[in-house]
């Protein structure tokens, strides 16, 4: 059909003709089914489909349009400010601060070369907790030698996800800079 359209100069009526002729010649004489030829519309719809593309491929060729829209220096800068100055907050709260997607936070912060670090969570030490961490062991141990299988009998938890005040989820926190900061959370 593109072909018909090019031979005609762009005249429809005329590229359905060589169309038709173009079909006739391949049936071998044999009558052509009706509706096998396009309407001259669909030849006038083709051909301008196919500019709109031209157009756009052409426009897309050496401007900056084309391809992933870019954030502006502004919201990049907006980003990188808040995940300086809050460096615990997550990539979907700075993206909803500043209205953008929280994958475009996580793009713009990767870009400035910042990464996401755990934090470890270790208890506040405080003073009387030696003596009490060796009265507990000396305590263990003369269980273990009075009752052979005591230690079969306590139930091991994690103290990521089990804690006596509250219930802790380690996954969510995260701490935005170039380097490992070792970071700790104390918990009472």
């Amino acid at each position: 059909m593109l072909r018909a359209i090019d031979r005609a100069h762009g005249n429809y009526t005329r590229a359905r003709a060589l169309y038709a002729s173009w079909l006739r010649r391949q049936a071998n004489g044999r009558p052509l089914r009706p509706g096998s030829v396009p309407d001259r519309r669909e030849f006038q719809r083709l051909d301008e489909r196919l500019h709109d593309q031209e157009q756009m491929n052409f426009a897309g060729a050496g401007h900056r349009r084309a391809g992933r829209p870019r954030v502006s220096w502004r919201i990049e800068e907006r980003v990188i400010a808040l995940a300086r100055t809050y460096p615990v907050m997550g990539s979907r709260r700075i993206g909803a601060r500043v209205g953008v997607d929280h994958k475009t936070v996580l793009r713009i912060l990767r870009e400035e070369g910042l990464r996401p670090y755990n934090v470890q969570v270790m208890h506040k030490l405080r003073p009387g907790d030696r003596t009490a961490c060796l009265r507990f062991c000396r305590w263990m141990l003369c269980k273990i030698r009075r009752y052979r299988h005591f230690l079969k009998n306590i139930v091991f938890t994690d103290e990521s996800s089990f804690s006596s005040t509250s219930i802790l989820n380690r996954q969510n926190v995260r701490i935005w800079r170039r380097r490992n900061p070792h970071a700790m959370v104390q918990r009472v």
